[in-house]
């Protein structure tokens, strides 16, 4: 029995996560002798070409929103050319239906344990959901050797965030990688996928991250790490056990995570940049406590505030993201936010436009007023700047407002020439992106300026 794993494509995106939910499946089948290869199209592979080669007897394909319609092509591909074809990931599990009509079987939740029942119990049709798990220590460490680690030493994406993470000292051939250390948030806010998730927050003991962060430097010369945990400060026993070790070790893997104001506090900040953590990223949303109330955020604006300071008094850089065209929000709301950003000066900021996914609340409070059929293409946050039924503002104001609030700080890197250029770069693309949005701002400028100048004194 032969299983081809496959990760699609979307156009827009860049290349930089490694493909880890994939990487785990790939260890569990392995590890209970089966035969298993992934097809990375983001890395450049040929699906079609890779498929005829290697000839599976069952393919796996895991979808996010915006690359569903990809994924959809590829499996109807497999379909026709008679493999049995399985679809999972965020998207699937929270439209199973809608996949059902271009697989055979769909599964729900995490796919490892659901992954190798179908194999052995030769499932052919429906929809797949096993228990999580509850011992995450239990899975194999992710199949490195089959995710292409080369490819994604040196991917934009990641290399975007570690370069953002480590500064002009840092050349673009250092190496980097990856990790997930936990399962789940502990917080329900309405735009996350973990709003509507049954499961709890589960941890990879102390022991089995360090493992994991070793092997990747000694096999694979890893020098950075991104923490993809969404929390990984959560459990602080476990935070300390790492970053002593780390420490004692003297590793030297320079590092950057997510966390939520709740958990960083002096000694904290002090104790993981003391182990080679270089900045720390927090969804901050909004600078209104309206909104962050209305998301179903659970921090205030001053924690989030005092967040950002001591990162920086512990010689942190810090990334922040904000959320534009939220439920019930107003001019008054969006200035709140520029306000933060002038106010907490993030080293590294990023905005999007709050958007209704699929398997979140907000998705179960609002899908019925989402325009049919949906562009799933389209469907990615900043990049459309669409806006939904539980935002007032139309689209060309909340382009505008989008506009304003990234064009804040032009250059978040001030001290550092190479990061002015890439986020100019970035600037740029995104007005070729959005030229009618871009345009509209753009008078929306002149016209204020214009209306701002005194007559002259005579």
């Amino acid at each position: 029995m032969k299983i081809a794993l496959i990760n699609p494509s979307a156009k827009r995106v860049n290349a930089g996560v490694e493909p880890l939910s994939l990487g785990y499946i790939a260890g569990y089948l392995e590890q209970n002798g089966i035969d298993v290869r992934i097809i990375d199209q983001v890395a450049g592979d040929d699906i079609n070409r890779q498929i005829n080669a290697y000839k599976p007897d069952i393919v796996g394909i895991t979808s996010m929103a915006h690359m569903v319609i990809e994924a959809y092509r590829i499996a109807d591909i497999c379909r026709r050319k008679g493999i049995l074809t399985v679809m999972g990931g965020v998207h699937p599990s929270a439209m199973p239906q809608e996949a059902l009509e271009h697989a055979d079987v769909v599964v729900v939740g995490e796919g490892e344990k659901a992954m190798l029942d179908i194999v052995k119990n030769r499932t052919t049709s429906g929809i797949v959901s096993r228990p999580y798990t509850e011992n995450i220590d239990e899975l194999p460490m992710p199949h490195w050797r089959l995710m292409k680690q080369d490819f994604y030493a040196h991917a934009h994406q990641l290399k975007q965030h570690i370069f953002g993470s480590l500064g002009h000292k840092v050349a673009f051939s250092m190496r980097s990688a990856s990790v997930l250390t936990s399962r789940g948030c502990p917080f329900r806010c309405i735009f996350c996928l973990n709003s509507l998730r049954q499961s709890p927050v589960r941890f990879h003991s102390a022991e089995r991250v360090l493992d994991e962060v070793r092997r990747l430097k000694t096999d694979y010369g890893i020098e950075a790490i991104v923490f993809l945990d969404e929390n990984l400060l959560v459990n602080k026993p476990r935070l300390e056990k790492i970053c002593r070790a780390m420490t004692d070790e003297k590793l030297n893997i320079l590092w950057c995570c997510g966390a939520s104001a709740h958990f960083i506090d002096r000694r904290t900040a002090t104790m993981i940049k003391e182990a080679g953590c270089r900045l720390v990223a927090f969804g901050i949303e909004s600078g209104s406590q309206r909104i962050l109330d209305v998301l179903g955020k659970t921090t205030t604006v001053e924690q989030n505030k005092e967040a950002i300071r001591v990162c920086k008094e512990a010689g942190l850089l810090v990334h922040a993201s904000f959320m534009l065209g939220n439920p019930g929000e107003t001019l008054e709301d969006v200035r709140l936010t520029q306000k933060f950003i002038l106010e907490t000066q993030p080293e590294v900021f990023y905005v999007n436009i709050t958007t209704p996914y699929p398997g979140t609340k907000l998705w179960e409070l609002y899908n019925e007023k989402i325009p049919r059929p949906i562009n799933w293409r389209g469907f990615n946050s900043s990049k459309s700047l669409d806006v939904y039924a539980y935002t007032p503002f139309g689209k060309a104001e909340l382009g505008k407002l989008f506009i304003e609030t990234v064009l804040i700080r032009p250059a978040v890197y001030y001290k550092d020439w190479r990061s002015v250029l890439r986020y100019f770069k970035g600037g740029v693309r995104w007005f070729l992106w959005h030229p009618f949005t871009a345009a509209k701002f753009i008078l929306y400028v002149i016209r204020r300026n214009i209306g701002k100048k005194q007559p002259c004194k005579t």
